[in-house]
């Protein structure tokens, strides 16, 4: 600090001054001597207190700045020490994690090739079962289908051999006209030559145009169709009209429709007779009505009234067939499959046992046969050894059937099912509303 220290505002000249009791005594000169002299030891006190403060200022600065650099410094040092410390410890635990990456890359890369070969060794595997399995289908397909050409060709030369036969002989019927047994297409030409009993022959047709004065354009007026112009043209031409025909069976004289009705009995094996149309037939008209059949029909086959297939849309095939004393009747019933086994040792036998109930029949000479008709999804062979007969009031009312499936292993039985099993019964000699299952 460079400042001008105070000067001395007095100059003391009397300090040797009596004590203060004296001051009641002295000169005004001595009390102004007194006080400068007081004033200026006020003035020497601020003077050294001023430089005793800057001294002791600038000394306890220099103290402190020394302490504060030596404490600087060590803190700095401190630091670098810590800092130095701090990157050697997270520089290793770096290097750890990246060692440890390292590795795990490495495990990685070597599971990833052991993935990699697996995964190739399976393919190969899989390609080699698929070649295999192929090669086996292929082989397995060969042998199919030359078992099928040679069953194919051998039911072709049975069935060449059948239209041999038929041709030498051909098929023989009775024939109405004649009274000996002819071929079918000669029979049919025959009865309808007997029934054309009004057509025209050649001469009387070319005789027809000079005898009435008529020509090309009169025949077209006529308007006849081929059918009519095949059975009545005589009629139509020349005016003439019959209304009988000879029996194509005794020879009298008929009706036509008599006459039609004798030519469809010969082949209307279904038909009913009026006894036995009065004796099956106890639905009403409303139910007839529903069925819904041309006069042909209940003419020539109105014994499948009772049908239980769809004969007529082609889909199944027939159920009802005459018998030597009433009809065939042929039915089915489903029957529920049994549950599979749960089964450790094989090979295993499994015993099945399928049942199905029986109507009572109400004609003493009724004759039926039963079977059971099994389909699977395999081609494990199935075996039966027992059929038995349950009996109510006399007649049969049941029949089961015991099958036995041999499995060779389990693989075997989980993927075996059944697609369906079906009790059938072909009953003879039955009435036409009776079926017994």
């Amino acid at each position: 600090m460079d400042k001008k220290l105070p000067e001395k505002l007095c100059f003391n000249n009397a300090y040797l001054s009596l004590p203060s009791e004296w001051d009641a005594s002295i000169s005004q000169l001595e009390i102004m001597q007194k006080i400068a002299y007081n004033i200026n030891q006020i003035i020497q006190f601020l003077t050294d207190l001023e430089t005793n403060y800057k001294n002791y200022t600038d000394e306890k600065v220099a103290a402190l700045k020394a302490e504060l650099l030596k404490t600087l410094a060590k803190t700095v040092d401190d630091l670098k020490a810590y800092t130095d410390t701090q990157d050697a410890y997270y520089w290793s635990e770096h290097t750890k994690d990246v060692k440890r990456l390292e590795t795990l890359i490495a495990e990685l890369r070597a599971y990833a090739n052991d993935i990699k070969l697996t995964h190739e060794k399976d393919v190969a595997q899989l390609n080699g079962k698929i070649d295999e399995t192929k090669a086996y289908l292929e082989q397995y397909t060969d042998f199919a289908v030359e078992r099928l050409k040679e069953w194919v060709e051998e039911q072709l030369e049975k069935l060449r051999l059948e239209i041999d036969k038929v041709n030498e002989d051909g098929f023989r019927i009775f024939d109405p006209t004649t009274g000996y047994r002819d071929r079918v297409g000669n029979t049919v030409n025959n009865v309808y030559d007997v029934l054309r009993v009004r057509a025209i022959t050649c001469g009387q047709f070319d005789a027809w145009f000079p005898a009435f004065d008529k020509d090309c354009e009169d025949f077209k007026a006529l308007h006849i169709r081929a059918g009519a112009f095949d059975s009545e043209s005589y009629c139509k031409m020349y005016g003439v009209f019959d209304a009988s025909v000879n029996s194509p069976a005794s020879g009298d004289a008929l009706s036509h429709a008599r006459a039609l009705d004798e030519v469809l009995q010969v082949d209307a094996e279904l038909h009913l007779t009026a006894q036995e149309f009065d004796s099956v037939m106890s639905e009403t008209c409303q139910a007839i009505k529903t069925k819904n059949k041309d006069a042909l029909w209940w003419d020539t086959e109105n014994a499948t009234y009772y049908d239980t297939y769809n004969v007529g849309n082609g889909l199944g095939v027939r159920t009802v067939g005459r018998s030597a004393h009433g009809f065939v009747k042929v039915g089915t019933v489903s029957i529920p499959a049994p549950d599979k086994p749960t089964v450790d040792t094989f090979p295993y036998l499994w015993i099945v046992s399928v049942a199905f109930s029986i109507k009572s029949a109400s004609s003493n000479d009724n004759e039926f046969t039963t079977n059971v008709l099994i389909e699977t999804n395999s081609n494990i062979a199935i075996g039966t050894d027992q059929k038995v007969f349950s009996y109510r009031d006399g007649v049969p009312n049941r029949v089961s059937y015991r099958f036995f499936i041999t499995f060779s292993n389990n693989s075997q039985l989980d993927s075996f099912s059944f697609a369906s099993i079906r009790g059938k019964i072909v009953s003879e000699n039955v009435l036409l509303k009776e079926l017994l299952v």
